[in-house]
């Protein structure tokens, strides 16, 4: 949820979360060891759901893909002024997820 509001709200309509690829080169390797850092969190989450038998056995590093994308295109489709708040969308997104990897 927090991730969601923090692209959403905090940096609304931010595209600094899918596009960066043209940034100096010293710049990019700064924001995509920070990117890789934050998708090791999330890979982390889930292995340890998998190991205390919480999540179904899955590839740990394209679910955290989804996950990730998913949350991180929102930027190019969300509106504040939408049916649904920021927080309702993170909860959604949330219970969404973490039904797709139980057991």
């Amino acid at each position: 949820m927090f991730h969601i509001r923090t692209v959403l709200e905090e940096l609304p309509g931010s595209t600094g979360h899918t596009d960066f690829r043209s940034l100096p080169p010293a710049l990019l390797r700064k924001v995509i060891t920070k990117r890789d850092r934050y998708e090791e969190a999330y890979r982390f989450v889930i292995e340890r759901g998998i190991k205390q038998g919480v999540f179904r056995k899955c590839n740990v590093k394209t679910a955290a893909w989804a996950i990730l994308g998913a949350l991180n295109w929102s930027v190019q489709w969300f509106s504040l002024e939408a049916e649904i708040t920021v927080d309702q969308l993170g909860q959604e997104f949330a219970e969404l997820f973490v039904n797709a990897l139980k057991r």
